[in-house]
This record gives structure tokens, C-alpha cells and sequence, in this order.
């Protein structure tokens, strides 16, 4: 069966809602098709930590009712997997055999978690809180869990380590590199956060790796989390968190230049015409940085739906923003703005120790005659994160003020004027 469209958008979720909203606003008339690869109209990922905690109800997860897509005339079609890209023919065939047609092509399908592959992996109560049904399970888990297990560092890692302890389940944490969250932060930015995970009652255990994930006697359900070291930790409830990958195989014979990410422009045009992208699942080039750019957040790809529309409906504009993203967790919060790629920069700057529980790494750059700041981890310092980000976004040079930098005395605010 084939089926054709003005616009045909792959992803229904930030991205690719955003987009169908703006696109209706610039062409009353066209012809919108969104394909989701869930069954689910548009909710929040973000708040599926606060849905496991009690804190909203499953309903508050919905971003956008059923009355929205019909009152726009937006077609939603759920459970539609892409499985080819024909650019000459503008078409897009499915893996269920359907084929779409279209005049502009809107790619936003965001990343998917990466999974474990061990024995005892697909195991139940083992989840990776991506989705609503993983948020389901968790809470259902959760009702008689005493012990639990974390795999990894970072968001999704943190926010697994707030569920459980909300849920009153002794938990431990396993993270692969040398300290925790090592593949992001310096090892004291990890220590202040280990240390506020412990004063909470969570074990961290780092340098270790899951060899295996043993069942209960008889049952198709995890008891017990063996490492590589040789140790053995019971598990009623395991959280996976190690990282996020793109979903691109399905573009290997369309031509599609992909590097890590579909690569795009400032506009957020693919190498083929009539074909864009935005947001999880794209490296665009970042006008602020001047470089390649991979950024996986709601607001990233909120803001990317919202301009890439623009330019689907032949308003053409450039992507520009500051990517920032925060967590809250046991009265504290860890920001990370901006590029922080160590390698990427010529010199970190660091205000504040693990003594006072409190540390900011300013990542600095040298662009011909300018220094300027072009990311930062923020760790309980959240007044720090609203000058930090305006200085990255206004391209600051920071040259009369770098060597103050790591002055505690020093308010940031004086980069911005």
C-alpha cells in the first residue's frame, strides 16, 4: 500500500511533534504525516522519573492530547518503523511493507538506549526507564523490590538512584570506568557526586563490569547480578543506564551522509534535498562552537523541531543555541552546558572542591584573537548556570577575566556584564 504526504515526519516524539505544530502555523492546507515508533501520542521521556516517584500521574506524561492532532489535521500513525530511504523516488518504505511518499522528509527519531549483551539481559524487571512500558514495569517492580541494582553513571543512572531510594529499595551502583560517571566528569567533579549518593545510602562500586544476570529458581525473573571481579549482588529491580545510541541502519543504501549522527548544516538540511533532521539522531553543525555537534536532550530537540519547520516551509533559519541540561536529585543538581569534551578545548578551569560539595569546570577555547567559554559542568552551583550559558551563547571573550576564573569571590556574573 502506498500512501502520499506533503510532509512525512519520522519520530513523533519532541522533535518531530514540534515540527508538525510550526509546519501547520507556516501551511494552513499541507498534508502532515507523523510515523511513531510507539503507539503513544506525544509525552515526556523526561518525566518518567517523576511518574516511577508518585509525583504525577501517568496521564501528566502526555504532552499532547488526542484533540491536538485532529484539530490540526496531523496524522499520526503508531507502531511504523522506517526501514528504507529511496531519494529519487521520495520515498520512504516501512517495515511492516507500507510505502510513504513525500515532498519534504522531517527524520527525527531520536536515539534508543544502548542495551546489555549478556547472558540474562532479557530477564524481567531489568529496564532501562526509556519508555512509558519500562516506567510501568519499574513501578510495578518496585512495589515488593528490596534490592536494587544501577548499571552505569550519568541522567539516567542518577535518576534510577532517586526512584529507588523514593521507593525505599537498597540499592548499589555499578559503574565500568575507574570512578563514577568517569566517561563525562574529571574525578573530583565524580567524587562530590559519589559522595552525595553515599550520604544517601547508595553504594557506588566502579572499575567492575556485569558479566552476567542470574534468574530466580524457576522464573523468568533477575535475583542476582554477577560482575566480572567474581561478586555476586542480589537484585529484585536492575536500572541500566550506559549511554544511548542512533537508530541509522535503515539509511545505509539512501546516499545519507552519517557521521555518528545524520549530518546536517546550521539549517539542519541532509546532504539530500527535500530531507532534514532534528534532533536526538543528528550531527549538526553547531554556529555557536564551530563544529559537528551531537546533543541529546529534550530542549535540544524541541527548539531544533521548532526551527527546522521554519526552513521545511521555505523560511529558511539557523539552528543557534546553547545545549543545557540539569538534574535534580537529593537536594542537589548537576548541570551540563555546552560543548565538555576535554579534548576539544585548551584549558579547564575549576571553582570550588570536594570539601565544599560543590564544583563547576569551565571548559575554555581559543578562537583566533578570542578565549571564550564554550561549555561548563555545574555541580550544586546552580546559580553559575545561568551566566555560563549566556557567556557561551554570546561567544563572551573572557581573555580580562580568565585568570579570576577559579576565584570563589569571583561572580560569573561579571562575564556577561
Amino acid at each position: 500500500m502506498t500512501r502520499q504526504t506533503d510532509f512525512l515526519i519520522i519520530g513523533g516524539g519532541a522533535a518531530g511533534t514540534t515540527a508538525a505544530g510550526v509546519i501547520r502555523t507556516l501551511n494552513p492546507n499541507a498534508k502532515i504525516t507523523i510515523l511513531s515508533g510507539e503507539n503513544y501520542r506525544l509525552y515526556s521521556r523526561v518525566l518518567l522519573p517523576n511518574y516511577i516517584r508518585g509525583e504525577i500521574t501517568r496521564e501528566q506524561l502526555f504532552l499532547k492530547n488526542p484533540m491536538w492532532y485532529r484539530e490540526n489535521q496531523i496524522e499520526l500513525v503508531g507502531n511504523s518503523k522506517a526501514a528504507k530511504l529511496i531519494p529519487d523516488q521520495k520515498k520512504v518504505e516501512l517495515a511492516n511493507g507500507e510505502t510513504f511518499l513525500y515532498k519534504k522528509l522531517l527524520i527525527a527519531t531520536g536515539a534508543s538506549p544502548i542495551r546489555l549483551n549478556v547472558p540474562g539481559a532479557d530477564l524481567e524487571n531489568i529496564s532501562y526507564m526509556w519508555t512509558i512500558g519500562d516506567a510501568d514495569t519499574i513501578i510495578e517492580a518496585a512495589k515488593t523490590a528490596k534490592r536494587g541494582v544501577i548499571i552505569g553513571g550519568g541522567f539516567i543512572g542518577l535518576e534510577f538512584a532517586h526512584s529507588f531510594k523514593e521507593k525505599g529499595i537498597e540499592t548499589v551502583i555499578l559503574e565500568g570506568a575507574p570512578y563514577y560517571w568517569g566517561t563525562r566528569l574529571d574525578e573530583k567533579s565524580s567524587r562530590v557526586l559519589r559522595n552525595l549518593l553515599e550520604a544517601n545510602g547508595i553504594k557506588v562500586v566502579a572499575g567492575d563490569q556485569v558479566q552476567e544476570f542470574e534468574g530466580r529458581t524457576l522464573k523468568r525473573v533477575v535475583g542476582t547480578v554477577k560482575t566480572k571481579s567474581g561478586k555476586k549482588y542480589e537484585a529484585d529491580l536492575v536500572g541500566i543506564g550506559i549511554g544511548i545510541r542512533n537508530d541509522l541502519e535503515w539509511l545505509n543504501d539512501s546516499g545519507m551522509k552519517i557521521d555518528g549522527g545524520i549530518v546536517t548544516n546550521e539549517y539542519l538540511e541532509t546532504s539530500i534535498p527535500d530531507v532534514y533532521a532534528a534532533g536526538d539522531c543528528v550531527s549538526f553543525y553547531d554556529l555557536i562552537i564551530q563544529v559537528p555537534h551531537i546533543v541529546g536532550t529534550w530542549g535540544n530537540a524541541t527548539t531544533q523541531g521548532a526551527v527546522v519547520a521554519k526552513t521545511m516551509c521555505d523560511v529558511r533559519t539557523a539552528f543557534e543555541a546553547v545545549s543545557a541540561y540539569t538534574i535534580n536529585f537529593f537536594g542537589s543538581s548537576c548541570s551540563f552546558i555546552g560543548m565538555t569534551e576535554e579534548d576539544f578545548v585548551d584549558e579547564i578551569v575549576v571553582r570550588g572542591s570536594v570539601e565544599d560539595s560543590k564544583i563547576t569546570r569551565i571548559f575554555v577555547k581559543k578562537y583566533n584573537s578570542q578565549t571564550r567559554i564554550v561549555g561548563a559542568t555545574v555541580i550544586n552551583n546552580p546559580a553559575e548556570v545561568s551566566p555560563l550559558t549566556t557567556a557561551v551563547k554570546n561567544r563572551v571573550d573572557i581573555a580580562s577575566h580568565k585568570d579570576r576564573l577559579s576565584d570563589l569571590s569571583f561572580d560569573l556574573k561579571q562575564l556577561i556584564g
